[in-house]
């Protein structure tokens, strides 16, 4: 998968959180928000890291294709750049991680801007209703100590500027489980077909005709 294929997986996953997120808040229960957010948050995150182990594995077969086309003589031109865009690369992974979360990172920004200026309070409420849409999902962490959405606590701005880059670098360590997973896929059909060989050998054995021996 190109860059692009990557920021659009992480940022669906990154809707779903959001929607469940929301889910859970209307509850009511601060508790249950608290508790239930931070399991959903988890889940995200080994969902995306499952994500990046399914991308990263998909980019190495690309790779190896790539490889194996390159091998033949005359083939290397027939090689176009979405491939080589497709393949495995950790530039690419960590173009990932700033695509996926650029979009929250700059809307908690213009929020925090905006605070510190001492925008007016209509573009305050605006920024931080924006915000709060695109950090529901690591609310979670800190609401236990900061029940309204309108201070700048250090943790706060913690969870703002980095809360947007977590799915993505979940994605990103996944992502460079791709050639371990490959090389285990290219093993077992090594094997596969070793044993498959073996089989086959040992049927033509059993089915060989039998010579009679002649009669003394």
């Amino acid at each position: 998968m190109t860059v692009f294929d990557m920021w659009k997986s992480v940022s669906v996953l990154k809707a779903i959180l959001i929607f469940v997120s929301f889910t859970v808040l209307s509850f009511g229960n601060m508790t249950v928000f608290i508790a239930l957010g931070i399991v959903v948050l988890l889940l995200a995150c080994y969902m995306a890291f499952r994500q990046g182990q399914g991308i990263g594995h998909e980019a190495c077969s690309v790779s190896s294709s790539i490889r194996h086309i390159g091998q033949q003589p005359g083939r290397a031109d027939q090689i176009d750049d979405k491939m080589y865009r497709q393949a495995f690369s950790v530039s690419n992974g960590v173009k990932s991680i700033l695509a996926g979360g650029l979009i929250g990172y700059l809307v908690n920004s213009v929020y925090i801007a905006c605070m510190l200026l001492k925008a007016p309070e209509g573009v305050q409420l605006g920024t931080r209703m924006a915000s709060f849409v695109v950090s529901i999902g690591y609310w979670p962490i800190v609401v236990h100590w900061h029940e309204l959405f309108n201070v700048l606590t250090p943790d706060i701005v913690a969870v703002l500027m980095a809360g947007p880059f977590l799915l993505p670098v979940c994605q990103f360590a996944g992502y460079l489980q791709g050639p371990k997973l490959w090389e285990k896929t290219e093993k077992a059909m090594a094997e596969g077909k070793r044993r498959a060989k073996a089989r086959s050998r040992i049927g033509r054995k059993k089915n060989a005709p039998k010579i009679r021996k002649p009669e003394i």
